[in-house]
């Protein structure tokens, strides 16, 4: 059965408002108003760490809050590595519970399986799984996740080490059947990796279709050119232009 929060994620762009110790932003009335502009700019969700981020955050968006909790001294599992750790998350405001579903988890005392159930039994909030490999992905499925992310591809010994983000395995796990949210304003990698795309233009969603069907009813030849033709990226362009004679000028 489909947790009833799930539908409202999909087809919209999820954004993450984290901010590490020592960083400017590290503050959790900053992580609520970066909340805030997400929701503003049509994002359908947003992912957030810790107890104290999450109730801040919760108190001005409406849209689902993804939590998570992350603790380093647990590593090589720190995401929300606990149930106590998850039932914080969740009696902070979360809708849905990030943790960590890379195999390392099996050595410790908190096993997926019954991680989940117990946070579906007794927080009532749906489950993302955090996974690095194929082979977590599918598994954390039959765990009972209500969600699957490729958050640790690249994080762990065991998966493949990549500049950038693990394609392929996006296209593996979708490969058996599993719905995949890939968010990105590199779009020619968009293009290569996505059966279909949904654009968003000042939060309105402007297209949502198969990659060759926007490119064919708009005359282009890439995603880019589809981007801009269906979004006004004149003002976006004269900002840029604007800045770049900033920094010339700065020289």
């Amino acid at each position: 059965m489909t947790h009833p929060i799930l539908p409202r994620l999909r087809g919209h762009l999820i954004v993450s408002c984290q901010a590490l110790p020592g960083s400017p932003l590290r503050d959790s009335t900053i992580i609520a108003a970066l909340a805030q502009c997400a929701e503003r700019g049509g994002a359908g969700g947003v992912r957030i760490d810790g107890p104290d981020d999450i109730a801040a955050v919760r108190r001005v968006v409406a849209i689902p809050v993804i939590g998570l909790y992350k603790m380093r001294e647990s590593s090589p599992v720190y995401i929300t590595p606990t149930f106590e750790a998850a039932r914080a998350v969740a009696a902070a405001g979360a809708d849905i519970v990030a943790v960590q579903a890379t195999r390392e988890r099996a050595a410790t005392p908190h096993p997926l399986p019954q991680l989940i159930a117990r946070i579906h039994q007794d927080c009532r909030v749906a489950v993302m799984a955090d996974v690095s490999t194929l082979d977590e992905g599918t598994a954390a499925e039959a765990a009972g996740a209500d969600l699957v992310a490729t958050t640790m591809a690249g994080y762990t010994p065991h998966s493949r080490q990549l500049p950038g983000p693990d394609l392929e395995l996006i296209r593996e796990l979708a490969a058996q059947g599993k719905t995949i949210f890939y968010c990105s304003h590199i779009l020619d990698v968009v293009e290569r990796v996505c059966l279909r795309v949904i654009i968003i233009d000042r939060g309105k969603i402007v297209a949502d279709a198969p990659v060759s069907e926007l490119k064919q009813s708009t005359k282009q030849g890439s995603l880019e050119d589809v981007f801009k033709k269906l979004t006004d990226s004149t003002e976006v362009n004269e900002i840029a232009k604007s800045f770049s004679a900033v920094v010339a000028g700065s020289q």
